[in-house]
């Protein structure tokens, strides 16, 4: 399943595209979102996550091209931001955006959101805030001369 990711930061692009793989996914990129209608129009991903915060336009800027486009007019926007007030999350889903999801980005969150608006079943490995790992089992005795004379 293809995820179209627009980012502009060489390290984000590589961790999302890394994530995404991991998961699945097969990602193909945008540096600068110029080329991301093009990109969409030709590959039809299931999704794309767009960085709103990018050289030339900004992702809501693109978001309404891609909103404007008859092929890629359909295609989820998730908005990567790392501006977290809820007046910013609401003027990404104002802009056209389908989600929201603010940086520094939870891999946890940034997978379940995907797979949430993709419809696929959400990610098993990663356990809850309130749950916490058990405590490992003791560790077996080491076999001396004492202990081998129950066998």
């Amino acid at each position: 399943m293809k995820i179209l990711v627009v980012e502009d930061d060489r390290l984000n692009m590589k961790l999302y595209c890394d994530v995404l793989s991991m998961n699945g996914f097969e990602p193909i990129k945008s540096r600068n979102g110029l080329d991301a209608v093009a990109l969409a129009e030709q590959h039809a991903p299931a999704a794309i996550l767009m960085d709103m915060r990018l050289p030339y336009k900004n992702g809501l800027e693109i978001t309404s091209d891609l909103k404007s486009s008859v092929l890629a007019a359909d295609i989820p926007v998730i908005a990567l931001t790392g501006f977290a007030a809820p007046e910013h999350r609401d003027l990404c889903l104002k802009g056209g955006c389908d989600a929201y999801i603010s940086k520094p980005v939870s891999i946890w969150d940034l997978v379940t959101s995907i797979s949430r608006i993709v419809g696929r079943p959400e990610p098993r490995w990663k356990l809850h805030n309130k749950q916490t790992i058990p405590p490992a089992p003791p560790a077996p005795e080491l076999s001396t001369p004492d202990n081998l004379q129950a066998f």
